[in-house]
C-alpha cells in the first residue's frame, strides 16, 4: 500500500480578521433579507466559525518550495534520485513569472533526476486525487516515491470570498511512497466523481438552449455524489461509520462540516474541523494541513481507519473525492 510518508505545510505569520476581510471587499453580495452589510457579516461569521484568514503579503512560491524541499531530505533518508514524480496541483500558481515554473526549476533545484512532472486539477479535490494518482504509480514501483505540492494563494481580496467560506494562504508537500515507514497512514481505495453538468449549462445558455435565469442544482449533485463516494469505499471494505476513528474534511466552514455529517450521517463529534477558525480555506492544500496537524495531535492505533471526505466546484464542474485510509 502507497503510504502518506512525509507532509508539512507553510503557514504565513500574518493573519486578518475575517471581518476586516468582508469589510474591504468591493463586491460583496448581500442577500435582500439582510438590513445592511454588518448584519450579514456578523452572521456570516457566526456560523462559519472562521476568524483569523492568513495572508501572505510577499508570497514566492520558489521560496517557499525549496525551503519545505530542504526540510524534507533534511528529515528523511529519501534521496533525490528515488523521487519518480512530482504532482503539482495548481495551474494558477505553475508559473511565478512568464518563463519560470515552479516544478521545473525545484526538479533542477533538488537534483530530482528521476522525475517528471504533472499538473492535477479537481478543485478542491486535487490534492486527494494526486495520492490517488501516486498510487498507482507505486504500485510499480518499490522504491518510487511522488512528492504533491499544493498551494493556494490569492492577491485580490474579493476572490477570498466563496459563498461559505473565506480563502487564506498557505502550501503544502506530501510524500506518498512505498517503505516501511510508520506512524503514517496508508490508502487502501479511493473514489473520484467528476461532473462537468456547469459547463454543460453554461454552453447551452451562450448557444440559447437554456434560460439564462435557469439554475443548475449543483449543491444537490454534489451532496449525491458524496453519498456514491463514501458508499463505495465503505462497501468494497466491509467497514462502516463505527470503524471509522477520524473524518478528515476540508476547512472551509463549520456550517459545510455540520451540514455534511447530516446529510452523510457522520457523527460529528469524528469530523477534524480545527483548523477552520485559524487560517481559512486552503483548497486542496486543507488535506495536507489538517492530516500534518491530526498525526502530530491525535494518537491513534495501528489499524485504525480515516475518511477523507473533500469535493470542490467552480464554474465549470465539481470533483468529489473519498479516500478511506488505515493506519499503520
Amino acid at each position: 500500500m502507497s503510504k502518506l510518508v512525509y507532509s508539512d505545510y507553510y503557514l504565513p505569520s500574518t493573519t486578518v480578521h475575517v471581518k476586516e476581510v468582508l469589510e474591504n471587499m468591493k463586491n460583496l453580495n448581500i442577500p435582500d433579507f439582510f438590513p445592511d452589510k454588518e448584519a450579514y457579516i456578523d452572521k456570516f461569521i457566526s456560523n462559519s466559525g472562521l476568524e483569523n484568514i492568513t495572508i501572505e503579503k510577499d508570497a514566492n512560491l520558489i521560496d517557499i518550495f525549496t525551503q519545505q524541499l530542504t526540510t524534507l531530505f533534511k528529515k528523511t533518508n529519501i534521496k533525490p534520485e528515488q523521487i519518480k514524480h512530482l504532482i503539482f496541483t495548481s495551474p494558477k500558481h505553475y508559473k511565478v513569472s512568464k518563463d519560470v515554473s515552479v516544478p521545473c526549476y525545484l526538479i533542477e533545484r533538488f537534483n530530482l533526476t528521476q522525475a517528471s512532472f504533472m499538473v492535477v486539477y479537481q478543485q478542491c479535490a486535487s490534492t486527494l486525487r494526486a495520492i490517488e494518482i501516486a498510487k498507482g504509480f507505486n504500485n510499480n514501483d518499490k522504491e518510487c516515491y511522488s512528492l504533491i505540492l499544493s498551494t493556494s494563494f490569492y492577491r485580490d481580496l474579493d476572490e477570498r470570498f466563496a459563498y461559505i467560506t473565506v480563502c487564506g494562504d498557505g502550501a503544502g508537500v506530501l510524500l506518498v511512497g512505498k517503505d516501511n515507514t510508520s506512524g503514517v497512514f496508508e490508502l487502501l481505495n479511493s473514489t473520484t466523481i467528476s461532473s462537468g453538468a456547469s459547463s454543460v449549462a453554461n454552453h447551452e445558455r451562450f448557444i440559447g438552449s437554456r434560460k439564462k435565469d435557469e439554475k443548475l442544482k449543483t449543491d444537490i449533485k454534489a451532496n449525491a455524489d458524496y453519498r456514491i463516494a463514501i458508499k463505495g469505499i465503505t462497501e468494497k471494505n466491509n467497514i462502516n461509520f463505527n470503524d471509522i476513528k477520524i473524518f478528515l474534511i476540508q476547512s472551509t466552514s463549520l456550517y459545510y462540516a455540520n451540514t455534511l455529517a447530516d446529510i452523510l450521517e457522520i457523527p460529528k463529534e469524528k469530523i477534524y474541523p480545527k483548523n477552520i477558525s485559524n487560517g481559512g480555506h486552503w483548497g486542496d492544500a486543507d488535506f495536507i494541513r489538517n492530516y500534518t496537524d491530526v498525526i502530530d495531535k491525535i494518537k491513534f492505533k495501528q489499524g485504525d481507519y480515516m475518511i477523507s471526505l473533500f469535493g470542490g466546484a467552480d464554474d465549470t464542474g465539481t470533483s468529489v473525492n473519498a479516500s478511506l485510509f488505515r493506519y499503520c
